[in-house]
């Protein structure tokens, strides 16, 4: 079993709709019911999720996206261990506050696949995640 992680960018593509990124969100989406994998994201995510709605006076269907993060993955909360790893994100990279929060999350859960469309991440390795990759580029089953 594979523990994937997603940042909050995935949750938009399968729940909104991208022309770009839809289909190979739903179709990692798919790969992980089948599989029994787990399928992780931070509690940030459920912040970021509902903001375009709310922007848009729009607060059932912010409620409802924050429902269907939370009824189709585990929520990662920001603890003390997460608070260690973005310390260390912080001090040595130039990552951004938000994604470093997302990856600290990761870090400490466990994760294999930490999976992000920022090309600027796949390059980085941190303690706790397997690969930094995107939904297109996750390796076969």
């Amino acid at each position: 079993m594979a523990r994937f992680f997603w940042d909050t960018n995935h949750y938009i593509y399968l729940f909104e709709g991208s022309p770009a990124f839809q289909s190979t969100t739903i179709a990692l989406r798919q790969r992980i019911l089948r599989q029994h994998d787990d399928l992780l994201t931070s509690a940030l995510t459920l912040g970021e999720i509902q903001v375009k709605a709310l922007n848009e006076g729009q607060p059932g269907i912010a409620l409802d996206l924050k429902r269907r993060v939370v009824e189709s993955s585990q929520i990662v909360s920001f603890d003390a261990a997460a608070g260690d790893a973005f310390a260390h994100i912080r001090t040595t990279t130039s990552v951004k506050g938000a994604d470093a929060v997302h990856l600290a999350c990761a870090m400490a859960a466990g994760t294999d696949f930490f999976i992000t469309n920022d090309m600027d991440l796949h390059k980085l390795q941190f303690p706790g995640i397997g690969r930094i990759t995107s939904a297109q580029l996750v390796p076969g089953p």
